[in-house]
């Protein structure tokens, strides 16, 4: 299966911005798979063909400020960028946050839910007052309608 890769993967493999990694998508989208420009609001996805696609880009811009018309002739023709290697820091650092975010996430999940689980119980004792106190109340009606209709013979 193919390696797929993010707008923030490309950010550190390639060391330009995001919007430089959007700008080059739009503007070789012809070149590029669907995913790579998804449209609003969805995430870009980049096959390693994309990759290959933009790591020419990269090259060209950073070799000679080869302007656009030089690169889209030279994807034309079929030639294409080697991708380079992501540092291994880079990706484990990178795996490491996204572990620290999820754990923090988490955490807060757990002491939502610990005050929550805290409030039912108090809300449980509550109604079961109410409850207790409902039954005594039913039990002293009864006595006092008891007691009525023995008034009345």
């Amino acid at each position: 299966m193919e390696a797929s890769y993010r707008v923030t993967d490309l950010e550190r493999l390639f060391g330009v911005s995001s919007n430089t990694i959007r700008r080059w998508a739009a503007e070789f989208e012809a070149y590029l798979n669907p995913q790579a420009n998804p449209g609003d609001e969805k995430t870009r996805v980049f096959m390693e063909s994309d990759v290959e696609v933009l790591a020419l880009v990269a090259s060209m811009k950073a070799e000679n400020r080869a302007p656009y018309e030089d690169i889209h002739a030279a994807l034309k023709s079929g030639e294409r960028g080697v991708i380079p290697e992501m540092p291994k820091a880079l990706m484990a650092t990178d795996d490491r946050d996204k572990l620290v975010r999820q754990i923090g996430r988490l955490e807060l999940q757990i002491e939502n839910l610990k005050q929550e689980l805290e409030d039912l119980k108090e809300e449980n004792i509550r109604l079961s007052e109410q409850v207790k106190m409902q039954r005594e109340l039913g039990q002293l009606e009864g006595r006092l309608e008891a007691l009525q209709n023995k008034g009345e013979e």
